[in-house]
């Protein structure tokens, strides 16, 4: 990737969110480049602008890059109002709804997590 012909596709609330969609974009063979993420530490010091992670691609995948970012955000939206506190099924501990894999022994929540569940 070459910095003359990259275009900023996504702007992302944190690292988390950032590490998120670099990794759509490269199950699609999509090379990104996350830009000002980690000037987040001295956000006190910089415009905000400057420490927001940013996603960089090529400039020919940057329409199918935004398309891929687009259903990304929209599926990982419906599944966050879909999900439900939930008991696991290997230790029997409560987890609440924003966590897919037990706080506890680290087991995934199959039920929920599963693209195929009706819920």
């Amino acid at each position: 990737m070459t910095d003359t012909s990259v275009l900023e596709v996504y702007s992302a609330d944190d690292m988390i969110d950032a590490e998120f969609i670099r990794h759509v974009l490269a199950e699609r063979g999509i090379q990104a480049k996350i830009v000002g993420g980690y000037l987040q530490t001295i956000i006190g010091n910089l415009p905000a602008m400057w420490t927001t992670p940013r996603i960089w691609v090529c400039e020919e995948d940057f329409a199918l890059a935004k398309i891929l970012i687009d259903e990304a955000k929209t599926e990982q939206r419906r599944r966050a109002a879909l999900r439900k506190e939930w008991a696991c099924s290997d230790c029997g501990e409560t987890n609440t709804a924003d966590f897919e894999i037990c706080w506890s022994c680290q087991k995934e929540d199959e039920i929920q997590s599963s693209p195929h569940s009706k819920q």
